[in-house]
């Protein structure tokens, strides 16, 4: 994009940004060679392997479709342990593409 932007003298030049990103959006997401969900799944099997403590659990629908997920790794429960502070969050006001609830909190 940045070439591009280049040549034309500045992104707002281009005269195409909105076809380019959506071109660049489907490439990206076709190297993901498994579904999201899979690919984080497999994240976090890959990151519990490094940090012994990392929890990770899930529930799946009777499609095989994610309904749930919570991880904490070993930072955020060792924090836990020395803080014992816990946080609530409603998590009710806005959907992800699924239609289900996303939060992240850090």
């Amino acid at each position: 994009m940045r070439y591009m932007a280049g040549l034309a003298g500045g992104y707002l030049l281009v005269g195409f940004l909105k076809d380019a990103y959506n071109y660049i959006d489907k490439q990206r997401c076709e190297q993901i060679v498994d579904g999201d969900v899979e690919s984080t799944i497999a994240y976090l099997e890959g990151k519990a392997k490094a940090d012994s403590m990392l929890m990770a659990q899930y529930n799946l629908t009777k499609d095989r479709m994610l309904a749930n997920m919570f991880w904490a790794d070993g930072g955020s429960r060792l924090d836990y342990q020395y803080f014992g502070d816990v946080l609530a969050f409603d998590s009710t006001y806005k959907k992800n593409k699924y239609n289900r609830p996303l939060v992240i909190f850090s």
